[in-house]
């Protein structure tokens, strides 16, 4: 081991915004390295099937330029991961300009940036699928060749070998395609010899910046020091304190299990854990225990759910609201027998349409366990997906119709719904679904993965 201690700093999500005070605060004391997670699936998988990323670019130039020209002047690594949002190829391409234009704007000194890729082909999955080294992670939709040759993309999820990869080769600046959030934090602890337990564990800690402290506002710069048998985590903004609670908190975040972390090649058993105050606004983390496990690396792809329509609509009658299901039941009738008339016979089984009742249901759907209302009033959202755009926008429009006019069994009056805007329905253009929840067994960890450098600057 290098030494007793290593810190870093994490903004939390690249594109989201954090102070470039709390910025310069971390850049005054001894750092190993900047790490941001740039990506989810928490979106969608829109940015996965290509339709662009989560913020617009002014956002993720104004953040990479922070963090590129601070990292810079104080001579330690910036890890990205995940740009884009998705991961996608494209996405690292598009940092990589910025990252480009960045270095032109500001002078900065010559450094070598690595773009780390993790799209892969179709035939690699098939192969492996059919040596039976692709594995379900429940719950996993049915996955076979089909499926996988409908992708529109597939992204490997990286652990921290590429990262230490790339900076082994000289990198001053990566830019990763999908990765694990943790693994852009785990991956110079671990190369640099600290316990495992405690990097992966503060690499889930760090992964979203200040999201581990209180209050919890916008996301702001994290800072981390990892010792010999803890680690400390602090954010660097004057109103935000990370407390046990907080800390211990965000095991919750994004995992089917809080004492448990599964990484590509480890799983860390939280089980033990300690999460002690260290002053008034740091926590002491403790006892957390890695072990090797099988090699593998999480699958994400995106496959065309066809076209979408939806609408809204705001609902006051309470004798609708008395048995909504009744109301949206007593119309399908009408919409089956206006769909045939207009598309022919079997064209409405071909869409799939959904309600949202907002104020009873819209959230958790069936797993609401307080099915009823609370108001005096609704909101319903529906979607239309078929698919073929024609069809879906004939059946949106007489579904929307049907609603509009469908009368409760206690009134015979007029229209009883109201649309909060001038248009009836929406085009929501060709939609996507993820349809895979796989892991794959690879013989190396750098595999499906490709590393290119450049001299920047």
């Amino acid at each position: 081991m290098a030494g007793d201690e290593l810190s870093y700093l994490s903004i939390g999500s690249l594109g989201t915004g954090f102070l470039e005070s709390s910025l310069e605060r971390g850049l005054a004391g001894p750092i190993s390295f900047i790490g941001a997670d740039a990506g989810s699936v928490d979106g969608g998988p829109n940015a996965l099937a290509g339709v662009g990323p989560a913020w617009p670019d002014a956002s993720y130039v104004r953040d990479l330029s922070l963090l590129m020209r601070g990292a810079r002047r104080v001579g330690v690594p910036l890890l990205v991961g995940s740009c884009a949002t998705s991961g996608r190829d494209w996405g690292v391409d598009q940092h990589a300009e910025f990252a480009r234009r960045i270095a032109r704007e500001h002078r900065l000194a010559k450094f070598t940036m690595a773009r780390i890729y993790s799209e892969i082909p179709a035939d690699l999955v098939i192969e492996r699928l059919r040596a039976g080294r692709v594995h379900p992670i429940d719950p996993a939709p049915p996955y076979d060749a089909d499926a996988v040759r409908r992708s529109r993309r597939i992204v490997a999820v990286m652990g921290a070998e590429p990262f230490q990869a790339a900076l082994d080769q000289g990198a001053d600046v990566v830019l990763a395609g999908r990765a694990t959030d943790t693994a852009i934090f785990a991956a110079i602890p671990l190369a640099r010899g600290f316990d495992p337990g405690l990097a992966w564990h503060a690499g889930k800690i760090a992964e979203c910046g200040s999201a581990s402290a209180e209050p919890r506002r916008r996301l702001d710069v994290l800072h981390v020091t990892i010792g010999v048998d803890s680690f400390v985590v602090q954010p660097l903004a004057d109103d935000l304190r990370c407390t046990p609670f907080s800390v211990a908190a965000h095991q919750l975040h994004e995992v089917a299990d809080p004492f448990t972390l599964v990484e590509p090649g480890w799983i860390t058993d939280m089980t033990a854990a300690r999460y002690e105050a260290a002053s008034p606004n740091a926590v002491r983390v403790s006892g957390s225990v890695a072990t090797r496990s099988t090699y593998t690396v999480k699958l994400e792809a995106v496959e065309s759910a066809g076209f979408q329509q939806m609408f809204m609509l705001g609902v006051r009658d309470p004798t609708i609201l008395a048995d909504v299901d009744s109301w949206i039941g007593g119309i399908q009738a009408d919409i089956a027998t206006r769909c045939e008339e207009l598309l022919g016979a079997g064209a409405l089984e071909q869409c799939q349409t959904h309600v949202r009742v907002y104020g009873r249901d819209g959230v958790m759907g069936a797993r609401e366990p307080i099915p009823r209302f609370e108001g005096h009033e609704a909101f319903l959202v529906v979607d239309v997906t078929a698919p073929d755009r024609a069809i879906c926008e004939t059946a949106a429009s007489v579904i929307w119709y049907a609603f509009m006019h469908a009368k409760s069994p206690g009134w015979r009056g007029g229209t009883t719904v109201a649309w909060p805007f001038p248009r009836s329905t929406f085009d929501m253009g060709e939609v996507f679904r993820f349809n895979v929840h796989h892991a794959m067994e690879v013989d190396d960890p750098l595999e499906t993965f490709r590393i290119e450098l450049e001299e920047v600057g």
